[in-house]
């Protein structure tokens, strides 16, 4: 059992990582900075709708927090 729980945490804190970590936030930013550009080029063109879209707000040490809760939520399943 505690083969499966571990390989579960590895598989949860990847996942909260690739969803929530630094790297995606960054990500994240790039992403709605280029759809903000292609939308002010498209305003210039005349067929926007002036549109602006904002990052995802996550919180501080979220992910850190989160994967701090799966791992004690896992000890406690081990008791």
């Amino acid at each position: 059992m505690e083969d499966e729980l571990a390989i579960l945490q590895e598989e949860f804190d990847e996942f909260v990582e690739s969803r929530f970590g630094k790297k995606y936030q960054e990500w994240n930013i790039k992403q709605i900075n280029a759809i903000n550009d292609i939308q002010k080029t498209k305003q210039r063109l005349g067929i926007g709708d002036g549109k602006v879209y904002e990052p995802e707000k996550v919180p501080e040490r979220f992910a850190e927090n989160l994967i701090k809760a799966g791992r004690t939520y896992i000890v406690g399943i081990l008791k």
